[in-house]
């Protein structure tokens, strides 16, 4: 009978090593324990003779050493294995689950027979010498009510002298809790392939597993505490819900999240462990509708197999050489086929890098320093461009004019060359120009407001600064950040008709990989060509990257009518809100421009072409943070901050719609 590979529980172990597939002899013990390594041919496991030898070594796999192999006599390893099908009946059985793998595996009889179910009561025959198994505070009741010390409790200890207490040189290596209590579907995935009427096998085990063990051993050696942590992972409320992953992720990663932009996000606490389409799954296994998509990247849905096939191939074959690759004609030659403005490209790893190159680049080329930006923009984190933003609207601050740095710690001068101006003020455009043209360097915008209320440009306002910037030397820059292949195949600019300088997308460029990339005409480009400006980055084109790019683009490349049915879903999804709000007798905002949407409760009623700053004097910012903590709870997650866009995929059906509209209209009736 081949041996049976488990996958380890945790990589506290990844540090032992095997010197070879086949269990070695036991005259190299010593040798074993003293290089550190697992012992892979104890006996005592089984009992005295050769026959009961159960053995036990790191699997070299592809230079992977995280497989434990179980290898001996047939009706040992039935009995260690055969809680995933391979022949023990007493997974079945209620009476006996999970003390007889640990004890019984002593015994040359099966669990089931009668020898065995003596065995069971008289208790484990002592190891021989040289081998420990330590196990938790010994169970109480009838045989075969729990394990009891000297069962297997997920640590066997090789080395040991004597049998006795395991002294400093001893390896711990995790034995029944791999199948016990920390095997799960995500462990096995890729490494082993089972059943599922042997999932469910291993489900029912490890329920009971749970049952027999509430929390942790509290006496025996602090290795035994140690390992045991390692093989059971955390305790059972962190293991089991949102909030308890939360704190525990709190406790090692600053702020719980790793962009500040996120540390709002989540008023409920929320942990995902997968997602797929358009919905995810938190820790809880409580499935979830998400229009928040990522903020943006997943035009095709989560964990889209055609661009994630791709991605696997490549990082196969390599995910970064820092050299020039085929892939890097492929990948920008679809950007320029498919967004108007570009002919060529230089590639980034995210909007802000992509940004910040952009605007040197503009400053660069036209010999000028000041940027022109517009209030609610955002363009990244990067000194020169962060000011305060969205968040700020609502509050009775300073002028739109006014430029605030955005975060704590930056340079008060950092700014002191950029102007703010307010979304779609032609009057204080023109003033502008018709005072410092001649030293605008750039103008950059979101040509859509997309990461604000989802606010279009007016008429005539993206060809008004089409027009001044041309008349002043000046660059024009679209951020498409968001919008690139999102509103259009060709962005904003394909669906306004207006042709910029320099153009940055990323997010849907990519479908959730880190990418970014900004270019234009060959003339805007002419100095990265030439290699007269700086742009850098170690990570920036790298295989991986920009293999997802060429898979992303092709398949909108040969999908036309993906932006018909997104535009024709997203009509569907807003007339369903603006019944729903209005039999609810809510007042609300909905905007929308294609699978771009903005949905924010409202406080009093805006007119249509109302200002930014006018819109957000409206929003009943805490009624609407409510009915996200509401919504979540009833299925469906958008983002909590009103000012925040929702997102639709081509994963997201009618039927999708139709139960995240009725979940929403659970959560208004809990709405005071």
């Amino acid at each position: 009978m081949p041996p049976s590979v488990f996958p380890r529980p945790t990589s506290a172990y990844a540090d032992l090593k095997a010197t070879s597939r086949r269990p070695q002899p036991t005259s190299s013990r010593r040798q074993a324990v003293d290089k550190g390594l697992p012992r892979t041919g104890i006996r005592g496991i089984g009992g005295p003779t050769d026959r009961a030898r159960i053995s036990v070594a790191v699997n070299r796999a592809d230079g992977d050493t995280s497989y434990v192999v179980i290898g001996g006599s047939e009706s040992r390893i039935h009995r260690l294995v055969g809680l995933v099908g391979l022949g023990n009946r007493c997974a079945e059985r209620p009476g006996s689950p999970v003390r007889a793998v640990g004890c019984h595996a002593r015994s040359a009889r099966s669990p089931g027979c009668a020898t065995g179910r003596r065995r069971a009561r008289r208790g484990p025959r002592r190891p021989a010498a040289g081998v420990r198994i330590p196990g938790p505070p010994t169970g109480r009741g009838r045989a075969g009510a729990g394990p009891t010390a000297g069962d297997a409790t997920g640590v066997r200890w090789h080395g040991g002298p004597g049998g006795g207490r395991p002294r400093e040189g001893c390896v711990a290596q995790p034995w029944v809790p791999a199948i016990h209590g920390s095997l799960t579907s995500a462990h096995l995935r890729g490494h082993v392939t089972l059943s599922s009427a042997q999932m469910s096998t291993v489900h029912r085990v490890r329920g009971r597993f749970r049952a027999a063990y509430q929390g942790r051993p509290q006496v025996g050696p602090w290795r035994l505490r140690r390992a045991w942590r390692c093989a059971m992972g955390a305790s059972e409320p962190e293991r089991l819900t949102n909030s308890g992953h939360l704190a525990r992720i709190k406790r090692v990663v600053a702020g719980g999240v790793s962009s500040s932009m996120r540390a709002a996000a989540v008023p409920t606490p929320l942990v995902i462990q997968r997602a797929r389409g358009c919905t995810v799954w938190d820790v809880e296994g409580k499935e979830i509708i998400d229009v928040n998509m990522g903020y943006g990247p997943h035009l095709f849905g989560y964990a889209d197999r055609e661009v994630l096939d791709e991605v696997a191939e490549q990082l196969r074959d390599g995910a970064m050489t820092g050299l020039p690759h085929m892939l890097d004609s492929r990948a920008a030659e679809l950007i320029c086929e498919l967004v108007p403005s570009v002919e060529q490209v230089r590639f980034a790893n995210s909007g802000t890098e992509a940004v910040a190159s952009t605007l040197r680049l503009a400053r660069a080329t036209t010999g000028r320093d000041l940027v022109v930006t517009f209030e609610g923009h955002y363009h990244g984190w990067s000194e020169t461009i962060l000011r305060a933003g969205k968040n700020t609207l609502h509050l009775q601050g300073p002028d739109p004019t006014d430029v605030v740095p955005g975060a704590p710690g930056m340079i008060p001068e950092a700014l002191s060359h950029t102007v703010q101006l307010p979304w779609n003020d032609t009057a204080a455009v023109r003033e502008l120009f018709d005072r410092d043209g001649d030293r605008i360097a750039g103008v950059i915008l979101e040509p859509v407001l997309a990461n604000a209320c989802v606010l279009p440009p007016a008429p005539g306002f993206l060809e008004l600064l089409r027009e001044l910037t041309e008349r002043s030397g000046a660059m024009l820059i679209f951020d498409e950040v968001i919008t690139g292949f999102r509103v259009a195949r060709g962005g904003t600019q394909e669906r306004w008709g207006v042709t910029p300088d320099l153009t940055v997308v990323s997010k849907v460029l990519a479908g959730g990989i880190p990418v970014a990339a900004f270019g234009g005409g060959r003339r805007a480009m002419r100095m990265l060509a030439a290699n007269e400006a700086h742009h850098a980055g170690v990570y920036a084109g790298n295989h991986t990257a920009l293999r997802a790019v060429v898979a992303m683009l092709s398949k909108i490349r040969a999908n036309p009518r993906v932006y018909e049915e997104l535009e024709e879903l997203g009509g569907y999804a807003e007339a369903a809100l603006r019944e729903l709000f209005a039999e609810d007798g809510r007042q609300v905002r909905i905007s929308r421009v294609g699978s771009l949407m903005s949905v924010s409760l409202l406080r009093r009623p805006v007119r249509d072409n109302a200002s930014l700053r006018d819109i957000a004097g409206a929003i009943d910012f805490p009624a609407h943070r409510r009915f996200q903590t509401l919504a979540q709870a009833e299925g469906v997650y958008f983002h909590p901050n009103a000012l925040e866009p929702w997102f639709l995929s081509t994963a997201h059906t009618r039927e999708h719609l139709d139960k995240a509209v009725a979940a929403l209209r659970r959560a208004l009736v809990s709405l005071p």
